[in-house]
């Protein structure tokens, strides 16, 4: 089992650890927050991504949904279960790297 500080398993809960009034601290890493950005079709990059953003909300699609999965395959060396491949995964950037931290969980 990983142990990294930024593994799902040790993420922070919104609300936890405010930085500054309205920043909700996270623990995902670079790379997932890159994945996740390029996904997204209509959201500022300068804006913070927040961990209860509404990802379809701001491009991320059917299609937008596959493909970031598959990335985020490659990247962290997981495979996502069938289960898991449905757009209630993909709501949040918290929902979808709380699955991340599941898959990591199995391997």
């Amino acid at each position: 089992m990983r142990t990294d500080a930024f593994h799902p398993a040790h993420r922070h809960h919104p609300g936890d650890d405010e930085e500054d009034e309205g920043t909700v601290a996270t623990n995902w890493d670079e790379t997932y927050e890159k994945l996740v950005r390029a996904a997204l079709t209509d959201y500022p990059p300068t804006a913070p991504l927040r961990p209860d953003l509404p990802l379809p909300a701001h491009g991320l699609d059917s299609l937008g949904m596959v493909g970031l999965s598959a990335r985020l395959e490659d990247a962290y060396d997981i495979e996502f279960p069938d289960g898991a491949l449905v757009p209630a995964s993909f709501a949040t950037p918290a929902e979808l790297w709380r699955v991340v931290g599941g898959c990591l969980d199995d391997r």
